[in-house]
């Protein structure tokens, strides 16, 4: 028995699927404890979700010395179907109710499939379609098959801080260049969104270094829920609703600073930041 098993190496072996249709092979390449092993094979699922029994066929042999009957074994496998992601960025800090307002949305598959015109739908906080769109052609710069397409979207007429969701349903992508068809889950994703009047008032602030007294590009700007950033000159211009704020500015490599403001109509400061202190390593130390 032992130089049956023994003889066995370089046996290849049989896989077929729940259709009993040759789907691969795999050699016995080692022998070890009385028992012979095959190397990692590579074999393609069934386009359908579910689960299959398959089996694993090892042939009869017959040589001078030793014969064996052909034997078999079945395994199951599940197959799922591709995850899809959907992720939504570019929202506005605050929209103007009644009025449109813009977003991005992405989907990408798990498995990198290309999902050039998939649609998605966004839904508001009551459960209503707001808005649907398909994503383009050609995937977000520097990603990874994460296809996106900015869509336009109608504010409500209420007021306040809701949770919206973009959601894509499930579908069959037909895969490049061949006739099957794999099954892809349904996504969701939520984000906050806060609906606002019509802004009455711009404010303009000016951010600059206050030892060198030079512009600062790209300081933060926040008058909750509104938000900016400044330009190459230092300045910024955002309009906001009449009444009480707090004004925070910030910078990557500068201390931030915050003061209260009453924006009673057009309103212009200015905001003077210092520079973060160099961080001295011995103080890691003490």
């Amino acid at each position: 028995h032992a130089e049956c098993v023994r003889a066995l190496k370089g046996l290849a072996l049989l896989i077929k699927d729940h259709d009993g249709v040759l789907v691969g092979s795999a050699k016995l390449i080692s022998f070890d404890g009385g028992i012979n092993e095959t190397g990692e094979t590579v074999l393609r699922a069934p386009a359908k979700a579910g689960t299959y029994w398959w089996s694993v066929v090892c042939p009869a042999r017959a040589t001078d010395d030793l014969s064996h009957e052909e034997i078999a074994g079945r395994f199951s496998i599940t197959v799922k179907p591709h995850a899809t992601r959907i992720v939504v960025w570019d929202v506005p800090s605050a929209a103007v109710v009644g009025a449109k307002f813009r977003l991005k949305v992405g989907i990408k598959c798990s498995s990198g499939c290309r999902l050039e015109g998939r649609e998605f739908a966004i839904v508001d906080n009551a459960g209503v379609q707001a808005a649907t769109g398909r994503v383009g052609g050609d995937p977000w710069p520097d990603s990874t098959a994460l296809y996106f397409a900015d869509v336009e979207v109608e504010a409500p007429a209420a007021e306040g801080l809701t949770r919206w969701e973009a959601r894509v349903a499930a579908a069959a992508i037909k895969l490049s260049g061949s006739d099957a068809e794999i099954p892809h889950e349904a996504g969701s994703s939520t984000f906050g969104v806060r609906f606002v009047p019509s802004p009455e008032s711009p404010v303009r602030v000016r951010v600059i270094d206050r030892e060198k007294k030079t512009p600062l590009k790209a300081a933060s700007i926040v008058m909750h829920p509104y938000r900016t950033v400044t330009d190459d000159t230092g300045w910024a211009e955002i309009k906001v609703t009449n009444g009480p704020y707090l004004l925070m500015v910030s910078h990557s490599t500068y201390l931030s600073c915050s003061f209260s403001v009453e924006v009673a109509g057009d309103f212009t400061t200015t905001a003077e930041l210092d520079l973060e202190p160099a961080l001295d390593p011995s103080d890691m130390y003490n």
